[in-house]
């Protein structure tokens, strides 16, 4: 019998969930369905909109899928299997007495699959989704997963997780028009262009010459720049009369071409399929800046789970080698350095820490017609 096929009914556990985390800034609310379970004595709640099944386990059992977790798998199934408390940071050496197997997917197919340290219960819970900056006033190792709190009938709270491996979990929100790159004209100390006004980058070898040359506003004025040295660091924008500057991160740029109008541009669903690392932190905040939400899967099969879904595919192949089913439409990807020549089936490429290029590919993406 297969690991999926012997599934029990969710069963309500007899101990009340206690610790809660305290109000933060909302953002928006609404009233869903939620599994809540505590993990190294905080409450936490997953959405049960696509929650297929849900299976109490005993310590034998934890133990076994645990050994699975740690290999990504769920047995021969070959869907993924994460151990939530890993994830967090808050596992234990020990297995817990009982646990839970969550099984999430749509219209009763299973994609992928959870590991509780704890046997959830259900219930209905008021969300306050949470801005992205309020994670750097939350000191938990765990910051990054949690988008909100989620306020039980009860009155007792949990933290939300934003959880996305590719088939569940809330879309990030666009970052603000505030968001900055910055750059440097020959002759100049770095300024600050506003991403809301950029139309278009054209990086050296697609023109004349080793510059970059920016297009602003709707009318297209072309500026040379010699370097783009990255996004900026989040700050304010203090207007002077004509003239505006970024204050960030204790420096100030003056903002290039500040009268500029902004560029309308869609926004798209993309997928970063990446390990967790630096790397993919920035290559998720380029994105976010750029206006498009962002979804994280760190598991090689995440394309081929989640085709589809999403207008736009980030593949680190240097992570996770060369698919080996064709990778769907649109689909870029994160090259090793080094490696020669173009993927076949992929629709581009991204050396990785080439910011300019990541960006000139971003301003032109949009929802796919047959999404």
């Amino acid at each position: 019998m297969s690991p999926i096929e012997s599934l029990a009914p969710l069963a309500s556990p007899a101990r009340a969930i206690a610790g809660a985390q305290g109000p933060l800034p909302a953002r928006e609310e609404a009233t869903i369905g939620v599994l809540v379970f505590r993990l190294g004595g905080m409450r936490f709640a997953l959405p049960s909109s696509r929650v297929v099944n849900v299976m109490p386990l005993g310590r034998a059992r934890f133990e076994q899928l645990a050994r699975m977790a740690g290999k990504g798998t769920l047995g021969t199934s070959g869907l993924p299997l994460i151990r939530l408390a890993s994830r967090l940071g808050l596992a234990t050496a020990t297995a817990p007495e009982r646990g839970a197997l969550v099984l999430f997917g749509t219209e009763g197919k299973v994609r992928a699959t959870a590991l509780i340290d704890d046997e959830p219960m259900q219930a209905r819970a008021e969300i306050q989704l949470m801005s992205d900056d309020w994670r750097s006033r939350f000191s938990s190792s765990c910051a990054e997963l949690i988008g909100g709190v989620a306020r039980l009938a009860d009155g007792r709270q949990a933290a939300i997780l934003d959880m996305t491996i590719g088939v569940f979990g809330r879309k990030a929100a666009p970052a603000a028009p505030e968001a900055h790159l910055l750059v440097r004209r020959p002759g100049h100390a770095p300024e600050a262009v506003s991403l809301s006004a950029l139309q278009a980058i054209r990086c050296p070898g697609e023109i004349a010459g080793r510059s970059y040359l920016l297009r602003l506003g709707r009318e297209g004025t072309p500026v040379p720049v010699e370097a783009v040295l990255g996004l900026a660091p989040e700050g304010r924008v203090d207007v002077a009369g004509l003239k505006q500057r970024l204050v960030a991160d204790g420096q100030s740029y003056p903002v290039l071409e500040p009268g500029r109008s902004a560029v309308e541009r869609p926004v798209a669903r993309v997928l970063l399929v990446m390990n967790d690392t630096p790397a993919r932190a920035q290559m998720q905040a380029l994105v976010r800046a750029l206006g498009h939400h962002v979804s994280l899967a760190d598991h090689a099969r995440a394309l081929e789970l989640t085709a589809g879904r999403f207008d736009v595919a980030i593949y680190d192949v240097g992570a996770y080698g060369v698919p080996t089913a064709p990778p769907p439409p649109a689909t870029l990807c994160l090259a090793l350095t080094g490696r020669p020549g173009r993927l076949e089936g992929f629709a581009g490429h991204l050396p990785p820490g080439d910011t300019p290029r990541l960006i000139a590919a971003g301003l032109g993406w949009g929802p796919r017609a047959a999404s």
